[in-house]
């Protein structure tokens, strides 16, 4: 079965006498492996004894958990007890390098009464392949990522899906077109379905764009990375939706900005953020939310040309402006001269 990080969940035990004489003093023993030991919360593994526990025939029976160990005191033939092995799964962040096939195995040993003539002797019961068994568990961790990186921008390399350094803010003149780069990539161990990708810009940088100029571009027949059909429904100029995509695989496609002809001032580090978020599926069937972490989003920023040169001019003893940024702002008041002085400006 699948199970959440963060979350409990139990093992049913069922002990059964199968021979034809009682058993006693039986040790039931669980065996974690180290792969289980490592996936769950040291000191949650636990044995839960229901208060006053019965066999499957109604008979009273003493059950007793001592750490990883549980003793029975006495069953007889064809009877049974049942119980449960409760463990708490890490929370998602742990690095596990093991996440399906996660193996627990559970023994039992004891003794069986032999009554001879009216002499009961105890005997070690023989082993066999019935003393034990085992079964698997497989860990969810959904995980999605999304990157985001402009045309010019330059400082940074691709891996795993995300960039990795320092990104430097490319360029760009009035009317240029901005073309971001976007990968939403499936690197959890289950598949993926109906990704919500929304494209959300700053105040800056949409006073810098052509109004409706933001569009996805994704090209008919479009396929991932690994070659499978992918369905990409465009909800609008900002948000589209990425019907499923399996793990291990991840779809690359474009975004799209025009700046404005006459940008009102210059702007610099024009912000632009994306997010994903969507939902997991088991191989059973099972439908969950992907927990939100710092991969669901990225960003990068672009730089707007803005040439802009002023010129200012005051003669000597013109009153009233005041130079503030290369030009004088005020209302001059025009000096006076007298024929013959030199007038400088």
């Amino acid at each position: 079965g699948w199970y959440m990080f963060g979350k409990e969940f139990s093992y049913k035990i069922i002990v059964t006498n199968s021979g034809n004489v009682p058993a006693k003093n039986l040790v039931v023993t669980e065996e974690m492996s180290q792969e289980l030991k490592d996936a769950v919360v040291s000191g949650s593994e636990h044995f839960s004894i229901p208060e006053g526990i019965r066999t499957s025939l109604g008979q009273p029976v003493t059950v007793r958990a001592d750490g990883m160990k549980v003793t029975i005191d006495r069953l007889l033939p064809k009877d049974s007890v049942t119980f449960d092995f409760v463990v708490k799964v890490k929370e998602i962040q742990a690095a596990l390098n093991v996440l399906e096939g996660i193996d627990n195995v559970v023994r039992v040993t004891g003794e069986y009464e032999n009554d001879q003539g009216g002499t009961v002797e105890s005997k070690k019961i023989p082993t066999d392949e019935d003393d034990w068994d085992n079964d698997k568990i497989n860990l969810i961790k959904p995980k999605v990522s999304i990157s985001k990186l402009a045309d010019r921008t330059t400082g940074v390399v691709l891996k795993d899906g995300r960039y990795e350094g320092t990104k430097s803010s490319g360029w760009y003149a009035p009317e240029a077109v901005v073309t971001y780069r976007v990968i939403v990539r499936n690197y959890g161990n289950v598949d993926l379905r109906e990704l919500s990708v929304k494209d959300t810009m700053s105040d800056e940088l949409k006073a810098a764009i052509q109004p409706g100029s933001q569009q996805f571009l994704i090209p008919e027949g479009m396929m991932t990375d690994q070659g499978n059909p992918v369905d990409i429904k465009v909800i609008s100029g900002t948000e589209l939706l990425i019907q499923s995509l399996k793990k291990g695989d991840s779809v690359t496609f474009s975004y799209q900005v025009t700046l404005k002809k006459n940008p009102e001032k210059g702007y610099e580090g024009l912000d632009n953020v994306i997010q994903v978020n969507g939902y997991y599926e088991t191989p059973k069937g099972d439908v969950g939310e992907i927990p939100e972490d710092e991969d669901d989003y990225d960003n990068d920023r672009i730089n707007v040309i803005h040439s802009r040169i002023s010129i200012s001019k005051l003669a000597n003893r013109t009153t009233g402006a005041e130079l503030k940024d290369g030009r004088y702002e005020g209302t001059k008041t025009p000096g006076w001269y007298d024929f013959g002085e030199t007038v400088v400006y």
